[in-house]
């Protein structure tokens, strides 16, 4: 009896004192390698002295790359955190199907890692080798990447506006097909052109 107590004792310590780590609603039992990755593309045309750099430069989606693993053997770690977090018992192949899930609804998710915290996430790959060693677990390499998310603002223009040269600015107008005139030649070149055919 004690030794039972001493193990959910272990057990909630292992859930509320570890590390925290999360891929949305998904939470990994260990975590192998996580790997960050963060990029600046930078212009490769040459910057005028005193611009400022920022306007050449902008900063890539966070990329992350993650080792997850999940076991059988640890039905008891599993029952009482599902039961914590919905009730439910969680198998290798329930979480490996909520990974899948989470991938194909393409809905940006939170990510918690060791070092730091990610948002608006997607899972851009995912890998599960299954093999005599790896039967009762599941071994998760996926490659994360981030989705910049912008809040866009318009602007309404006057509908009316005062302008110098209207005619200048004025969007191009259809005003149909046109057919080639002849050019209208006055008197005085119609003469030049007769003279300089017969030689005067």
């Amino acid at each position: 009896m004690i030794g039972d107590v001493l193990l959910v004792g272990d057990i909630l310590s292992d859930i509320f004192l570890r590390t925290p780590r999360a891929l949305g609603p998904v939470i990994p039992q260990v975590a192998v390698e996580e790997v960050h990755r963060d990029q600046v593309a930078i212009t490769d045309h040459p910057v005028e002295q005193g611009a400022a750099i920022s306007d050449h430069a902008f900063k890539l989606p966070a990329e992350l790359v993650i080792r997850y693993g999940w076991s059988s053997s640890r039905d008891i770690l599993d029952t009482v955190q599902d039961a914590i977090q919905n009730g439910t018992l969680l198998s290798v192949d329930e979480v490996y199907r909520r990974l899948l899930d989470l991938q194909a609804t393409r809905e940006p998710f939170d990510v918690i890692t060791k070092r730091r915290a990610y948002k608006n996430m997607l899972i851009q790959s995912m890998q599960v080798t299954t093999d005599e060693k790896t039967n009762g677990s599941l071994m998760v390499q996926a490659a994360l990447r981030q989705v910049i998310i912008v809040q866009v603002t318009s602007v309404k223009v006057p509908p009316k506006v005062t302008q110098a040269y209207p005619v200048d600015t004025a969007p191009p107008i259809d005003s149909g097909v046109k057919q080639p005139q002849p050019a209208n030649e006055s008197i005085l070149y119609k003469a030049g052109s007769i003279g300089a055919a017969i030689g005067l």
